[in-house]
């Protein structure tokens, strides 16, 4: 299997996170895994937890109501995207944890302040982001990062609802919110924040 595309946020993910030298770190929102690809080669130490419920969405959905492609998925191409993020993986050996999950529910396997980062990258509805973005953050040490992708992408509509999900929960909770090409948004935690 050739390598996946080295895309502009992934070069800029993996500049954001090398002076953290992540040692614990998750993805929520795998796909195929060329992100995690790209992360586990870049910080061999790392441990990776690749987070994905890899399954269809009903129509009544927030995430298929935000016309998201990846929303409207067969379980079969489900399927086939974990499949092929386990194989692009595998070279990581145990650095590589897949958890089939519903983003919400990982969130619980995780204790408070356990993680070097966290990327957010799952569902693009407002709602959707905003809950995530509650339940990952706490997830994260003090001194960490948490990275939301297509914050403020204007070309494409089905990810509107990420810059208006972060920037309520940064107005909610005083965090700066930073930017970073292609589409990041990173901010750092300097406090475990619950709701």
């Amino acid at each position: 299997m050739n390598p996946p595309e080295m895309s502009t946020y992934r070069q800029a993910l993996i500049k954001l996170l090398r002076p953290l030298k992540p040692q614990q770190g998750a993805e929520v929102g795998v796909h195929k895994g060329a992100t995690s690809y790209w992360l586990l080669k870049s910080f061999p130490n790392l441990k990776l937890w690749m987070v994905d419920s890899w399954t269809t969405h009903s129509k009544t959905s927030a995430y298929w109501r935000c016309a998201d492609p990846i929303a409207r998925q067969t379980q079969q191409q489900m399927d086939d995207n974990k499949q092929q993020a386990r194989e692009r993986t595998a070279f990581a050996g145990t650095g590589a944890m897949i958890i089939t999950l519903p983003s919400l529910e990982a969130a619980e396997c995780f204790s408070d302040g356990h993680l070097d980062f966290v990327f957010l990258d799952a569902s693009h509805a407002a709602e959707d982001v905003y809950a995530d973005t509650c339940a990952w953050w706490p997830k994260v040490r003090p001194g960490g990062l948490f990275i939301w992708h297509d914050y403020d992408n204007h070309h494409s509509k089905s990810t509107a609802g990420v810059k208006d999900a972060v920037d309520r929960f940064a107005s909610e909770r005083g965090i700066e919110i930073s930017t970073a090409p292609g589409f990041l948004a990173w901010a750092q935690a300097h406090a475990l924040v619950t709701t």
